[in-house]
Order: structure tokens, then C-alpha cells, then sequence
């Protein structure tokens, strides 16, 4: 877990957002970004999503044919590289994956799924993200409790 969830915790936080119960990356680029930020265009214009600067304003290039958990992870990477180019910081693209990942479903949310006992499928379901993305989640939620020497019997399962 660590820095990429203490930072998405932060940006939620910037934002004014409630972390157990997150607006989905859509809401929260509206919020950090501006209200237009989002802009719909055909598949040969942009894969899932991607930067563009329109008339001087950065905006995230969305494929409406994507499906929305393509959508929800693109517009969660945008978010992470805008906020983290704002800050003048770089990072791997491993590491702006996982910052994407923990803006998609960030640790507090994990863990009210978890106490709620919610399937993976129910998670990806509320978060409109794709199954795997939540199994990793849950891992390095999971991973983190085990290494911080808190551990419960949640997590032997």
C-alpha cells in the first residue's frame, strides 16, 4: 500500500471527497481539473483515454466506444498524471498504474468492502473497474496490513 494510497488519499482529500465511498475518477477530474475536462471522441481519435490541450486547457481525450471500466481506469491515469505533473513529480509507469488503481478504489473503500464481505465481482461491480484490478487492490491491502503487523482473519482468506 503505502505512498501511491497515502497520495490518493490526499488527492481525494484535495478534492473534498469522502474516501470510503469515492465519485469514481469521472467526478473527481471534474473537481480537480475543472468541470469540462472530460471530452467524448470515436475510437480512431483515442484508444481508452488520453491528454490533450484544447485552446489552452487541458482536457482527457475519453473513447466513447470504450467500456466503462476501460473509461474508469484511463480517466483515473489522466487524473494521476495531471495531479503529479502539477506537483513536478515523475514517476515509472508502474508506479502511475498503481496511483490510478488506488484513485480507482483507494484503501479506505478496500476495506468497507472487505468488512462487507463483497465477491470481487461485487467490488468491480461498485467501482466499475475490472475484476483484476480489484484482486490486486485487495492484495496490496492485504499485503500491507500482514507487513504493518496487523492482521486478522479476513486476511488469511
Amino acid at each position: 500500500m503505502g505512498d501511491r494510497d497515502s497520495l490518493a488519499e490526499f488527492i481525494y482529500l484535495d478534492a473534498g471527497y469522502s474516501l470510503e465511498h469515492p465519485p469514481g475518477p469521472g467526478w473527481l477530474a471534474k473537481s480537480l481539473i475543472g468541470g469540462d475536462v472530460l471530452a467524448y471522441a470515436p475510437a480512431d481519435q483515442v484508444i481508452v483515454a488520453r491528454p490533450v490541450v484544447v485552446h489552452g486547457r487541458f482536457r482527457i481525450l475519453v473513447n466513447r466506444n470504450a467500456t466503462p471500466e476501460k473509461m474508469s481506469i484511463g480517466i483515473a491515469r489522466e487524473v494521476a498524471r495531471w495531479w503529479l505533473s502539477h506537483q513536478q513529480t515523475e514517476v515509472a509507469v508502474g508506479a502511475l498504474e498503481a496511483l490510478a488503481e488506488a484513485l480507482l478504489i483507494p484503501a479506505p473503500a478496500v476495506r468497507w468492502a472487505r468488512a462487507r464481505s463483497m465477491a470481487v465481482e461485487e467490488i468491480a461491480q461498485a467501482f466499475v473497474c475490472e475484476q483484476d484490478i480489484v484482486q490486486r487492490r485487495l492484495d496490496m491491502v492485504r499485503q500491507y496490513r500482514r507487513s504493518s503487523g496487523v492482521f486478522s482473519l479476513r486476511d488469511a482468506g
